[in-house]
């Protein structure tokens, strides 16, 4: 998909191919970079490049981002007739496909805050990991009932590992 952006009154030239699952790769005025965008509740995701890990969240209205990374604010306003990128990353992500919340990111979970048999509602915390010295809370995509907890506080997990069954 291509895109044009304007960011501090400069254009950039944005196509945005997803290659599989999480994994991206992104033009940008000619420079190609890869990326995973791995989300970990509606409006929070992490961005893995090169294998460095750089949490990010986002709001919108009408047809401007903000985007707030490392610390840094970035207002990004589409031009006429575009959709936005990242929201459509959102909505892409917004939760799992499955039945199954997976891990984000690799790390260590430091708490579960659900038990088996527990009714949960769409945007319930159920877990927090943590990676890179960062807690991480994982919120449930769907309403259901919490089938089997697959980990324990203090489990190392790895990114895509099923942490959580609903039914």
């Amino acid at each position: 998909m291509a895109y044009h952006l304007l960011h501090d009154s400069k254009e950039y030239e944005v196509n945005l191919n997803r290659v599989e699952g999480d994994k991206y790769s992104a033009d940008i005025d000619g420079k190609s970079i890869a990326f995973e965008f791995v989300p970990i509740s509606p409006n929070k995701r992490v961005l893995i490049i090169d294998n460095v890990y750089y949490p990010v969240s986002f709001s919108q209205t009408n047809d401007k981002i903000t985007v707030f990374l490392e610390g840094e604010i970035f207002e990004l306003e589409w031009l006429e007739g575009k959709k936005s990128a990242v929201r459509s990353l959102a909505k892409e992500h917004k939760g799992q496909t499955e039945k199954k919340i997976t891990a984000p990111m690799p790390g260590k979970i430091l708490k579960i805050l659900v038990k088996v048999n527990q009714a949960v509602k769409v945007n319930q915390a159920l877990f927090i990991v943590e990676s890179m010295k960062m807690e991480n809370e994982v919120q449930c995509h769907m309403a259901g009932k919490i089938a089997k907890i697959n980990f324990k506080e203090n489990d190392l997990v790895s990114v895509g590992d099923p942490i959580i069954e609903i039914e």
